[in-house]
């Protein structure tokens, strides 16, 4: 939109723009009569550190999307029904512990008006003189009780801050992106203003801390009670191991494992050795035996010497026991065993060589008494290794015992440690969890404590704004916005409006534009002369176009006037152009639909016919048929205008629009170029093979001037001259 367009549209709705004005000024005017009341406001800065404050850890990453929501948590908390609620009860049985106005509390004003809506019966009994706590906890219970006592309908009125209502005034905001909110509040009482400030400063701080630290005590109170029931677990399969190793004597099972299969490999190799000294011990006695003589054999299996053989592998067996298992009293028996083994072996001796005596041996006998000798010790050490065998077998039987019931014991023992490594697991990874949610509490607890920056101040009156301030600011601000409202309308304006626009959308040709006609021109005396000079410029332009027109003679020109739509103003306009036509000596027939027409105005006067629009309209292919179903001689005219219906809505004679030597688009300015003007106007090209010239009807007086120049003055008052340039 150029400059001058904007001072037209100015000028052209100046009367509008002055009307709404002066009716917003006279608004404001009588808004103001009435006294306003006094207004009061201050406000309070708290430090919140959601958004960079440190913790345990270390200082806050700041996320957009975390941060946001923890101050949306936090105004919401502050914006709730039940803060709103908690802080008007509060500041209500402040004031009503008032015995009188008090500047730093509640004015004269409220304190009259209070005294007025809770009555002295019930003051007297919702009042605690003594304790602030016991006045707020009997109004809570009063009004507890139903939903139409008196308490409980104030909280619901529209007091403007006894009620949840009047609470809605205090505006919580979040400065920029910084860590502070601010709380705003206005009240008629400079009192009210700053006590309500600091008992919802208090009320929502409380229950902020409230809500964050039950989140995370709930939170630690769970992985406590998992982790104490973990380590009971824990304990429990420690001390079913601790009794299992008690009942099966296992101090350490690998170890004693070791032991036992090294023990018994020992057992074994000393189990072969001793079995292995016994066969010899045999093998010599045998030998020994069989050397002897009859009555050396016959003296060595005596009653006396048999006992005595016996008494002593009992004793070699006993000292062989004792060796095996031996112990600080041990030594002691061992030694009194082996002198009583000593002894019998003496007697042993003593008496083979006793029975040796006494009988009569042979010389060849008496050679080997030696043999007796080397028979008592092989005697000896046979008893002893077979007492040593006894011992061995007693021990291997033991150890393989000993063996078959430890075995199974390691598949348990290893069963129980799986149990107790479970358990420590467990408990292990509950306490990491426990001391992280310890952690995040003790963080929870510290980022809960909001620090108030600006306590809330006293405030003092805000000045009252003149009225007539007031006044010039509304009616400047309705001048502007229904201006503003105007030129947007205008923008989203989307007819052709003017001939820029008309060429732009039609991509036609303009040869001109015919007037908007309105009652102040005709009474001014300029209407007939912008009639006057739109048609002599369409004119001269066709006389123009029609030079080109080479035509044989006696054959007319013919040029046909169309609109995409009826109404678009062609009869208007065609048979102005052939009066002018006919005014410079040319001889013009100009053709249009009958019921374009009244009866009687224009058909029968010289060069104007009707015809009616029917079938054999359409059928029409040449001038011979036109001429016949006009009922006139082509031949007589030099130009013959052919009025066709609108193109969307009737149908045409496509031979006959084939002999057209040009045609003439009549377009409202008023209306938008659609897709289907678009259409019906690329098929009409189509079958005339050239390019209509373009006439916009309807247009503004001062848009017109942009096409045919500046009109002379005429009698009445001249128009203002505010387009000098071509519209876009």
């Amino acid at each position: 939109m150029t400059f001058s367009q904007f001072l037209k549209l100015l000028r052209d709705h100046l009367k509008l723009l002055f009307t709404v004005s002066l009716t917003v000024a006279i608004a404001v005017f009588l808004a103001t009569l009435k006294e306003r009341p006094k207004k009061y406001s201050s406000y309070t800065q708290i430090y919140t550190g959601l958004a960079s404050g440190y913790t345990l850890e270390g200082e806050q990453r700041a996320e957009y999307l975390g941060t946001e929501n923890k101050f949306d948590n936090l105004i919401n908390i502050i914006s709730s029904r039940n803060t709103k609620e908690e802080t008007a009860i509060r500041l209500l049985a402040e004031h009503l512990m008032l015995e009188a106005p008090k500047r730093q509390t509640l004015g004269e004003k409220g304190f009259e008006e209070l005294h007025t809506i809770i009555p002295p019966e019930l003051q007297n009994e919702l009042v605690d003189p003594n304790s602030l706590e016991n006045t707020i906890e009997r109004i809570q219970n009063y009004k507890a009780q139903n939903d139409t006592n008196t308490i409980y309908r104030l909280l619901l009125s529209e007091h403007p801050f006894y009620s949840i209502k009047g609470m809605q005034k205090a505006v919580v905001t979040r400065l920029g992106s910084s860590d502070l909110i601010r709380i705003d509040f206005e009240a008629s009482d400079p009192a009210v203003c700053k006590n309500m400030l600091e008992i919802l400063t208090d009320v929502f701080t409380i229950k902020y801390r409230q809500l964050r630290e039950e989140q995370s005590s709930s939170v630690v109170a769970y992985f406590q009670k998992k982790t104490d029931e973990a380590f009971s677990r824990l304990d429990e399969a420690e001390d079913v191991l601790m009794n299992f190793r008690k009942e099966k004597g296992i101090v350490n099972f690998e170890s004693q494992a070791t032991n036992a299969t090294e023990e018994q490999k020992k057992l074994r190799e000393d189990l072969h050795k001793v079995e292995a000294d016994l066969i010899a011990n045999k093998n010599v006695q045998s030998t020994l035996i069989k050397k002897m003589g009859a009555n050396q054999k016959k003296a060595l299996n005596s009653t006396h010497i048999i006992e005595l053989r016996d008494a002593l592998s009992k004793t070699m067996s006993k000292i062989e026991l004792l060796e095996a298992n031996p112990s600080p009293s041990a030594k002691k028996r061992i030694a009194i065993l082996e002198r009583k083994a000593n002894a019998i072996k003496s007697e042993i001796g003593t008496e083979i060589s006793s029975i040796m005596g006494r009988s009569s041996i042979s010389s060849k006998e008496v050679s080997n008494k030696d043999l007796a000798s080397q028979w008592i010790t092989n005697m000896v050490s046979m008893e002893q290794n077979q007492a040593k065998l006894e011992v061995l077998e007693k021990r291997k039987s033991e150890q393989e015992s000993s063996f078959n019931q430890m075995a199974p014991l390691g598949a348990q023992m290893k069963r129980l440690e799986r149990e107790i490594n479970v358990s420590e697991k467990e408990y292990l990874s509950l306490l990491a969890s426990l001391n992280e949610a310890r952690l995040k509490q003790q963080n929870i607890e510290m980022s809960s404590r909001l620090h108030v920056l600006d306590k809330p101040f006293f405030p003092e009156e805000t000045p009252d704004v003149p009225k007539v301030l007031l006044m010039v600011v509304g009616a400047v601000g309705a001048f502007i916005l229904t201006f503003a409202i105007i030129v947007l309308l205008e923008l989203l304006d989307t007819s052709v409006k003017i001939p820029h626009r008309a060429e732009t959308a039609t991509q036609l040709e303009l040869i001109g534009a015919y007037p908007k006609m309105n009652g102040k021109l005709s009474s001014s005396g300029k209407n007939q002369a912008l009639e006057n000079r739109a048609v002599d410029q369409i004119t001269q332009n066709i006389l123009l176009g029609a030079v080109e027109i080479q035509k044989p003679e006696g054959q007319p020109k013919l040029i046909s006037v169309i609109s995409t739509q009826d109404g678009e103003g062609k009869s208007t306009i065609g048979t102005q152009i052939a009066d002018r036509l006919r005014n410079l000596n040319n001889k013009v027939l100009y053709l249009s639909p009958k019921n374009d027409f009244s009866e009687g105005t224009q058909d029968g006067k010289e060069g104007n016919k009707n015809y009616i629009v029917d079938k054999n309209f359409t059928q029409l292919r040449n001038l011979d048929q036109l001429s016949q179903f006009v009922g006139k001689d082509l031949q007589e005219f030099e130009y013959v205008f052919v009025e066709i219906p609108g193109l969307l809505q009737h149908q045409h004679p496509i031979e006959l629009l084939q002999k057209m030597d040009t045609s003439l688009l009549v377009l409202r300015a008023n209306r938008s170029w659609a897709q289907a003007d678009k259409n019906a106007l690329s098929l009409y090209e189509r079958i005339v093979k050239h390019a209509p010239m373009l006439v916009l009807n309807g247009v503004n007086t001062d848009t017109l001037e942009v096409t045919i120049g500046e009109l002379p003055p005429t009698s009445g008052l001249p128009l203002k001259k505010l387009n000098k340039s071509k519209v876009t």
